[in-house]
């Protein structure tokens, strides 16, 4: 196993940088330890079992991202949860979208096993190792 860390800079959409990241570095099952920053225009989202869907938040000025931390499955799924805020109001939940506002530090573990998904309904994928 081994730790990569990396800094994404301002305007570059995150998930867009985090997959391009995990393909130059060939970080197909990995756990995302944590990562640090700011970002706006997030897109968040609450999953609501009862009706199997995401309910999504949109908020367009800058937070800072204070908690990220998730993993990358073997078909470079990324599956990411955070904590955003800027000392009044405080967001959280799956991260579906969000573009830097100044720079992202972000930690990676590529594992020694396989992390997979597989349906386990219409909207989630759950997570398989191997």
């Amino acid at each position: 196993m081994n730790v990569v860390i990396k800094r994404i800079d301002k305007g570059k959409e995150l998930i867009e940088e985090l997959g391009k990241i995990i393909e130059e570095e060939d970080l197909h099952s990995s756990w995302i330890l944590g990562g640090i920053g700011a970002i706006d225009n997030i897109e968040i989202g609450a999953y609501r079992s009862e009706r199997e869907e995401y309910e999504r938040y949109f908020i367009k000025e800058p937070l800072e991202l204070v908690s990220c931390q998730g993993n990358v499955s073997e078909e470079g799924i990324i599956h990411l949860h955070c904590s955003v805020g800027d000392g009044d109001r405080t967001y959280m939940g799956h991260l579906f979208k969000a573009r830097v506002s100044v720079f992202v530090e972000i930690a990676f573990l590529k594992l020694d096993v396989k992390l997979k998904r597989r349906a386990l309904n219409k909207t989630l994928k759950e997570l398989v190792i191997e």
